[in-house]
């Protein structure tokens, strides 16, 4: 089966999407101020969160507390991951380049180049041994990375990929692509881009607008996709059949994130909101309103009982709140802050 793009729906549909979320016009590049990409480490000890204007930062998960700020960085840093072993991270953003830190104390271990366009995203392999990343406009986007050697593995190229996550199982790669959904595919990325529609999964055809977030459950069996129209789908990925639809939001879905024990699922929209969902019922347990700000990431504690987000707000500050409010009952709110705002 061939897969075809068209190219000015394409290129709309993408500029669109990023134009929104980091603030990127089709004639210039400005840097993001605030958090847009966070994520809980591993250990449950730290999180790390990167934005605009080289902002790369540890917090102590427990306290509030910077632990490093890491400097000498510019643009935006649109995405930030971390070591299985929750002892370096991954950074890339606007200058093209990946950097491996020991988390520890803050020493640059590797530069990853190869890209040709700012990197939109990266992803750890579960087993440790290698990072995906996907940029934005160029051809070979996507390409895997050996995180001993920090060699190039694979490219590909894979149409408007907005974010690569790893399958847990480490056996698999999730490509959200704006205009076509989610393509599962091997690693070794062995596939020709004329046909990336054998390897696509997701409602992309019946749904109106560009798919804009995914999120792996924890057990790999289902993908949650987020779309430009805020609708939510919950894909099952062994049989490519839908599960649930879940419609609230009013707008562009942001981000989605699982639970750990996979039985939540949180949900940032350009609506203002962060959303707690019970993935069993499909009821809403708790509702963030925000006053302002577009929430771009979220991440869970390991024990599930807490969601950190950031916003991109000037101040580049990070809020922790329980994924349950304290009642127990869902209920909307301003914010309820654990430990509050978390400089």
């Amino acid at each position: 089966m061939q897969f075809k793009f068209i190219p000015a729906i394409t290129f709309f549909a993408l500029m669109l999407f990023l134009s929104t979320l980091v603030a990127i016009s089709p004639t210039s590049a400005q840097s993001l101020s605030g958090i847009i990409s966070v994520e809980w480490s591993p250990d449950g000890q730290k999180i790390a969160g990167s934005g605009g204007n080289g902002f790369l930062r540890i917090w102590d998960a427990n306290t509030g507390n910077t632990i490093r700020d890491f400097t000498g960085l510019s643009g935006t840093i649109y995405s930030v991951t971390w070591s299985p072993d929750s002892s370096k991270i991954a950074s890339a953003g606007d200058d093209k380049i990946i950097r491996i830190w020991n988390a520890a104390n803050g020493a640059l271990l590797a530069s990853l180049q190869g890209h040709n366009s700012r990197i939109i995203s990266v992803s750890w392999s579960p087993d440790g041994s290698q990072i995906v990343s996907a940029s934005f406009d160029e051809a070979l986007n996507l390409r895997t990375w050996n995180t001993s050697t920090y060699t190039t593995i694979a490219t590909l190229r894979a149409g408007d990929i907005l974010s690569a996550k790893w399958k847990p199982d480490n056996s698999k790669i999730g490509v959200l692509n704006s205009n076509a959904g989610i393509f599962i595919l091997d690693p070794a990325l062995n596939v020709s881009y004329e046909n990336l529609s054998d390897f696509r999964f997701g409602p992309q055809a019946t749904v109106v607008g560009a798919s804009t977030s995914m999120a792996w459950r924890p057990d790999g069996v289902v993908i949650a996709i987020g779309f430009y129209n805020g609708s939510i789908y919950l894909w099952n990925t062994n049989t490519n059949q839908q599960l649930a639809l879940f419609q609230v939001h009013t707008n562009s879905v942001n981000s989605l994130s699982w639970s750990p024990d996979s039985t939540q699922l949180a949900s940032s929209s350009i609506d203002g909101t962060i959303k707690i969902w019970d993935v069993s019922t499909g009821t809403i347990l708790n509702s963030i309103q925000k006053g302002t700000g577009l929430t771009l990431a979220t991440a869970w504690s390991p024990d599930s009982g807490e969601i950190a987000y950031g916003d991109n707000s000037a101040g580049a500050m990070l809020q922790i709140v329980p994924s349950i409010p304290p009642s127990g009952t869902a209920r909307s709110h301003t914010c309820f802050l654990r430990e509050g705002l978390m400089r």
